[in-house]
């Protein structure tokens, strides 16, 4: 991990980009052909210059429609964001050609799962709705962030389906990703939204990529997320042995991990709570995947 933030900090310097950029990181097996041995992993890292507007939200609302010609499956895969999926690629060529500004892609079901390059989320009464995991929609990075970020601010979010009805009837709707953060949707056919809500909470929630990323290009918003919460101290233990240093977290399983030196240790430690804390989360969307869930804050203070 280490290792490829600095690789990307070289990259971006060497592109001039620090302060404000795209960075895609492309992982493949072997050399690219359908039968490399397993475990030969290699990787690409892009990065491009971006435009300061990416952390304002927009002033003219976007226009979107549905894709009609094709539905997206509901597998193990649906979450993944792959190099390769030609149903993105054809949604966004119909909202090119119908002079659209995104196009939603439906499921098997019927359902929503999302748009060619974002996630969905409505509001009505005052709730915040965006389709499950189990709808096939991608674990998109942004989508992440703002659950949780919704959370500690008092937002009432739900995951559940999301329907074609569900848009008409919704009070205001807005696309995430990782580029251009929030961008609230104007009108769906003959549907007109607002965007009061989606200002406030674009402000509450707002991640500014300059100070975000600048000399700490490489956390990603997941983590801003993370760092952004309320600290929560656990008890860390450093055993010497003729390595290095053992280290573990008492009260959280499974984090552990060894360093040539103590603050080697240290970084490594922090580094496996929050793999395991992300690995967590990942098996519990696993496990309520289909459900309707609520989500809200949760603290726990030392009696």
């Amino acid at each position: 991990m280490a290792h490829l933030k600095e690789k990307i900090r070289q990259l971006c310097k060497r592109n001039e980009c620090e302060k404000l950029a795209r960075v895609r990181l492309s992982f493949f097996r072997g050399n690219g052909g359908l039968y490399d041995e397993a475990g030969s992993l290699q990787y690409i890292i892009e990065c491009w210059l971006l435009n300061e507007s990416v952390n304002k939200l927009n002033e003219n609302g976007l226009v979107i429609d549905i894709f009609p010609d094709a539905r997206k499956s509901c597998d193990i895969f649906s979450n993944l964001k792959s190099a390769n999926f030609l149903l993105y690629v054809m949604a966004a060529i119909f909202a090119k050609e119908n002079k659209l500004n995104d196009c939603l892609v439906l499921n098997t079901h019927g359902n929503i799962a999302d748009s060619t390059i974002a996630n969905i989320f409505l509001i009505k009464n005052g709730i915040v709705t965006t389709p499950a995991l189990s709808e096939g929609c991608i674990n998109g990075v942004m989508r992440k962030y703002l659950l949780g970020k919704l959370q500690i601010t008092n937002y009432q979010v739900h995951e559940a389906i999301v329907t074609i009805n569900d848009l008409e009837t919704a009070d205001e709707i807005f696309l995430t990703n990782s580029i251009k953060n929030i961008r609230w949707v104007k009108q769906f056919r003959d549907k007109q939204y607002s965007c009061e809500k989606i200002k406030k909470i674009n402000s509450e929630t707002r991640v500014t990529f300059a100070s975000s990323c600048g000399s700490k290009l490489a956390h990603t918003m997941r983590g801003e997320f993370m760092e952004q919460q309320p600290v929560m101290a656990f008890t860390a233990v450093y055993l010497k042995n003729k390595h290095g240093y053992v280290g573990f977290v008492e009260e959280l399983p499974g984090a552990n991990t060894q360093g040539a030196t103590l603050e080697e240790a240290r970084d490594n430690l922090r580094e496996a709570v929050t793999l395991v804390l992300e690995a967590n989360r990942e098996l519990a969307e696993q496990s309520l995947a289909g459900q309707v869930v609520t989500r809200e804050p949760f603290e726990v203070t030392d009696s």
